[in-house]
């Protein structure tokens, strides 16, 4: 099972979303890109890959104990953007700034010191809306 930890999106920041995006999700305005669901949406902050189903439990308990302390973040979307003309992106600002980053380290630390498969690595929070086919 693929697994990997996430911020979700607040719905009505979603529905705000979905309207602002929604005339480019034609071939014709955007074409070489394969849009990603609404229900989707989320700011990743650990990556895992494929788990046995097994471990998904400890990595949940891993993961609430890792972000149990972490107080209170504000985010806000930014510009859209892509990364390397493969991945087009919703830019998240996050207050205060660096939080989200540091949440996604200290968590990534914490996965990996109970022993899961994580992928270490620098969290740019984001919110992908396509990918280039």
């Amino acid at each position: 099972m693929r697994l990997f930890v996430a911020l979700p999106v607040a719905e009505q920041v979603r529905a705000r979303l979905v309207d602002a995006v929604a005339s480019w999700r034609s071939e014709e305005v955007a074409p070489g890109w394969r849009f990603t669901r609404p229900e989707g949406w989320h700011v990743t902050l650990a990556f895992l890959g494929d788990v046995d189903e097994g471990l998904i439990e400890r990595a949940g308990t891993v993961a609430a104990e890792a972000v149990a302390q972490a107080g209170v973040v504000e985010l806000a979307l930014g510009d859209v953007d892509d990364f390397r003309g493969r991945v087009l992106h919703v830019q998240v600002h996050d207050r205060p700034q660096g939080m989200v980053a540091g949440l996604g380290a200290r968590l990534q630390a914490a996965l990996a010191a109970a022993g899961l498969p994580v992928q270490q690595r620098d969290v740019t929070p984001h919110l992908t809306l396509a990918r280039a086919r």
